[in-house]
């Protein structure tokens, strides 16, 4: 059953980049929206053992998010280098946890160590099993390399430009089997004032801190984080990551990467308001992506317990741009760092409700029949 043009390789193309690495032994699930079966949010969860209890718990925890974005359908995908009874076993209990929850299983795809292919089409002998390979010449492929995205080999390598040398700090072990990963859909002291509602943080003064550098204010840090993300300073200076510590400035670092926000991070320091509108533009990928870069080189630069909000920070815009799959990991390695983390927190919710940017919901995105939302959520 044809879903996208071009069928089953195009959706395993649309569940590799939405989730930015190819994963293994995995359940993933591609919900679907409208009439048109639009594609939407993307889930992954471990696969684990095959055994229908462990099975049902795996498929309830990937189809939970689906159910809070409204879709009518899903896809689920069984990634496994094991034998096609695994697959099928999966698709059997997919589509009875589908069911249950008011979903429909609209397809139901297989992706093995060298192919991979339509689950209905193994039992009907319609189609052939296809090279892995073919995944890359896909459409969607084409589109996302386009736009700049990159699979990274394993999830581990998402964050491997916010690790200093050496890797992490007490490295997390392999998720359990059912650990669910929401990446995708289709945000000093004084209290933030972002707009309600916007997915932009939103946090209570903490207790005063020595900024990183005694010399500049929170003033002075965003001045100096200005010079750097317009080119005129090579890299924030050390400290920066600790001078985040203050919610107005992480806060007013955060909207810098949102374009059109002209001076509003200069006003957030000085106790105006952030409009509301702030948030409603998609994200310019170039600024976008240089901050982010700079922001990791922070976090590389920062000491092991001294990286939780430049995390969050990161965390934050990885949600906001529709890289939920990163997201979630640097979410988790600032709460890691500081478990009370407000911003990281936020993130970790943002992302478990399957709640897209405001520029996603807004309908800023393309509503081809191939292409998907750029909220990987």
């Amino acid at each position: 059953m044809t879903i996208v043009r071009g069928g089953p390789r195009e959706l395993v193309a649309l569940a590799w980049y939405q989730l930015g690495y190819r994963p293994r032994e995995s359940v993933v699930v591609i919900g679907l929206d409208g009439v048109r079966g639009r594609t939407g949010l993307v889930v992954r969860a471990d696969l684990g053992a095959a055994d229908r209890r462990t099975l049902t718990a795996v498929c309830r925890s990937v189809v939970r998010p689906l159910r809070r974005t409204g879709a009518h359908a899903a896809v689920v995908i069984a990634v496994t280098d094991r034998d096609h009874e695994v697959s099928r076993r999966v698709a059997r209990v997919a589509a009875g946890v589908m069911s249950a929850a008011g979903l429909t299983l609209a397809e139901a795809l297989y992706v093995g160590p060298s192919t991979f292919g339509s689950l209905r089409c193994a039992v009907d002998g319609c189609c052939p099993e296809l090279p892995l390979a073919e995944v890359e010449s896909s459409e969607v492929a084409a589109r996302m390399v386009a736009m700049g995205r990159v699979l990274a080999p394993d999830e581990a390598t998402l964050l491997a430009d916010v690790e200093p040398a050496g890797g992490p700090p007490g490295s997390a072990r392999p998720g359990e089997p059912g650990e669910q990963e929401v990446p995708a859909a289709p945000t000093g002291s004084g209290a933030s004032a972002a707009p309600a509602g916007s997915g932009a943080p939103t946090e209570q003064a903490r207790p005063a801190e020595p900024l990183g550098d005694p010399r500049l204010d929170a003033s002075g840090w965003l001045a100096h984080w200005r010079e750097v993300l317009g080119g005129t300073a090579v890299a924030p200076r050390s400290g920066f990551a600790a001078a985040l510590r203050d919610v107005r400035l992480r806060d007013a670092v955060l909207l810098t990467l949102v374009p059109g926000a002209g001076r509003v991070p200069e006003d957030l320091l000085t106790g105006h308001p952030v409009p509301g509108s702030v948030l409603d533009g998609a994200p310019d990928q170039e600024l976008l992506t240089r901050g982010t870069a700079l922001l990791a080189a922070a976090a590389r630069e920062a000491g092991p317990g001294r990286r939780a909000d430049v995390l969050g920070v990161l965390a934050w815009a990885a949600w906001w741009s529709g890289d939920g799959a990163r997201a979630r990991l640097l979410a988790e390695r600032a709460v890691a760092e500081e478990p009370g983390h407000r911003l990281a927190r936020l993130v970790g919710l943002l992302l478990e409700e399957a709640v897209p940017p405001r520029w996603a919901d807004q309908g800023g995105v393309s509503d081809d029949e191939t292409s998907c939302s750029d909220w990987l959520g």
